[in-house]
């Protein structure tokens, strides 16, 4: 090698060094996107409190609308353009169900709601709103012009009980599971649907159980969801309440994804959160600051982790804030600016 190829060399070297310690390395970073689950969560208020609270906006932002739930059953256009301004992908929480009455299987079990989303369906006078095909329909073409990216959890953890859509609710099948799933599927963004290709269905499921008997397949999914949950409880280890790592919250259920569906479809902690640990004030700060890194270290599918950060102990459930304690939120706050967690959902 020359003397003047060394030094050019020695110059290409020199200025890759001064790239990295300037913080924008040229190497491409992979980037997972961080979202929040918040109660009044269509108030603009929730989402300007919590970006000030963390210094950054987030990536992804939840929603609810229920079919049965005349003030939350159309499609949220007003929010979700909102959340387009900013550069927010809303995810939506889809439930075919009646909040007021939520073990109303007469109205309500995936055979009635199955024979409801067929086209021609007549509805009884005095509930016209039990035309779910119309109603879905309506919905589609209002999130397919809104021209956002949606990304929408219908029926989420319907390999659990505790919906009204679950495994071993009403008279549920594995079959009208995913019979219902489709039928979904094929009218928002089927070849002979409303084609709201911007809807991205997210499969969300918890646990182990059957999620290889309630799996719909690989045309009706783009993303895979979890729930992954620490409920922090002084129980037996190895028990799902008792304390455990993010990592192994999320573990068990990745696993059985792997070993029991064929897929390689991309994968979103789509609810996340950890209890607060009795007598120990930085337990769940810790949770946070450790479990979020060897997450992303570990699971390089995982595109996206959406955090409950709500209190739902009237719920039966606890708190999950990340409030609580306020060290907890600090925490988020750091990994918040990290660029490894300042990923987009397209």
């Amino acid at each position: 090698m020359s003397r003047v190829s060394r030094l050019l060399v020695v110059a290409l070297i020199s200025a890759s060094l001064a790239v990295f310690a300037n913080g924008s390395s040229v190497l491409a970073i992979r980037k997972v996107a961080l979202g929040v689950a918040m109660a009044d969560s269509r108030n603009p208020q929730t989402l300007e409190d919590f970006t000030t609270a963390v210094g950054r906006k987030p990536a992804l932002w939840t929603l609810w609308s229920d079919w049965g739930d005349p003030a939350s059953r159309a499609f949220p256009t007003d929010t979700v353009t909102m959340l387009k301004s900013k550069g927010i992908a809303p995810v939506i929480m889809w439930e075919p169900l009646n909040p007021s009455n939520q073990t109303d299987c007469t109205n309500w079990s995936n055979a009635k709601v199955l024979e409801r989303l067929q086209p021609g369906y007549v509805p009884p006078i005095d509930h016209p709103e039990y035309d779910y095909y119309e109603y879905v329909k309506a919905w589609a073409e209002a999130a397919k012009a809104s021209g956002s990216t949606i990304l929408l959890r219908v029926m989420h953890e319907m390999n659990g009980y505790w919906y009204i859509w679950g495994v071993g609710r009403c008279s549920n099948t594995y079959a009208s599971i995913k019979s219902v799933w489709r039928t979904i599927w094929n009218i928002v963004k089927g070849p002979e649907g409303v084609g709201a290709t911007n809807v991205k269905f997210v499969w969300s499921v918890t646990g182990t159980n059957y999620i290889g008997t309630v799996w719909p397949g690989d045309t009706y999914v783009d993303y895979i969801g979890i729930s992954a949950f620490n409920w922090g409880k002084n129980t037996k280890p190895g028990s799902f309440d008792a304390w455990r790592s993010m990592v192994t919250a999320i573990g068990k259920t990745m696993s059985a994804i792997t070993n029991k569906i064929n897929s390689q479809k991309p994968i979103i902690i789509a609810e996340l959160g950890s209890a607060d640990k009795a007598g120990c004030a930085t337990c769940k700060p810790d949770w946070v600051s450790t479990g979020y890194p060897a997450t992303y270290k570990k699971w390089s599918r995982i595109k996206a982790i959406v955090y409950l950060n709500m209190d739902l102990t009237a719920q039966g459930a606890t708190d999950w804030r990340l409030t609580t304690p306020p060290l907890t939120m600090n925490r988020y706050k750091v990994l918040a600016g990290q660029a490894r967690f300042q990923g987009l959902i397209p």
